[in-house]
């Protein structure tokens, strides 16, 4: 069941772990589930990110839905539409809010921040379940900066206090080149160093390296990628997880 006119761009995966029960996810359990978020979640070509509760023990896809499908697809749509955060038991989703400076200059706050500063209703079905935080395009620089206005950071790592039994980070798309104002400046690729260091900061906030990349790579099926398989601290992530495919 996809919502008319809405299309995928972020789905942020976030499980979160307590402190000291660190467990690798299955990738098969994040691939089912990526899936089936991605194929019910879309909003007109736009970023936007997911935070669902699943349970921590796998289930099949018809036990999945009851926890992942939104209780009203019709709120859902009409909340986005207005530039709300919709919330219900189970899910929360989000796209960016663009805003006026004091100086009338455009900014956005971006869909990720504004899932993980609603979470509230997940917290309280939170026992025994991993939280799933999902985003179309991967984490962009300002999102991962230390202290920075817009970091996620600080905001998972206070998922931990929570007590939720795992969280991850999973992505669809790899946020490799920004767009022009609407002045034509500003556009630009971003590098790969840039890119790598973008999932390091990331990785220094989420347990056991629960990053992945689910997508459907040219002529195959839909997967989802690991992205950093060296346990070393300095080590960067898979290429598959810093650039998209041509």
């Amino acid at each position: 069941m996809k919502v008319a006119g809405l299309c995928w761009i972020s789905v942020l995966l976030a499980v979160s772990l307590s402190v000291g029960d660190c467990a690798t996810m299955d990738p098969d359990y994040v691939t089912r589930i990526a899936k089936l978020i991605q194929d019910n979640y879309e909003y007109n070509e736009m970023q936007f990110s997911v935070a669902v509760n699943i349970p921590k023990d796998p289930k099949n896809t018809e036990e999945l839905e009851k926890v992942i499908l939104p209780v009203s697809f019709d709120k859902l749509k009409e909340d986005l539409d207005k530039g709300k955060v919709y919330r219900d038991t189970h899910v929360v989703v989000g796209v960016p809010l663009k805003q006026l400076t004091n100086n009338g200059k455009p900014y956005k706050i971006h869909a990720e921040i504004r899932v993980l500063d609603n979470l509230g209703d997940l917290a309280n079905t939170r026992e025994g379940k991993i939280l799933f935080l999902y985003s179309w395009y991967s984490a962009c620089d300002r999102c991962t900066q230390e202290k920075g206005l817009y970091s996620i950071l600080e905001k998972i790592r206070g998922l931990k206090n929570r007590a939720w039994e795992s969280y991850a980070f999973v992505f669809h798309t790899v946020y490799q080149y920004i767009k022009p104002d609407n002045n034509g400046k500003g556009g630009r690729v971003i590098p790969k160093d840039e890119i790598q260091k973008t999932l390091r900061n990331l990785r220094t906030v989420i347990n056991d390296d629960n990053i992945f990349r689910c997508y459907n790579p040219k002529n195959e099926v839909f997967r989802c990628v690991k992205c950093f398989v060296d346990a070393s601290k300095t080590a960067n992530p898979v290429d598959k997880c810093v650039q998209n495919e041509e």
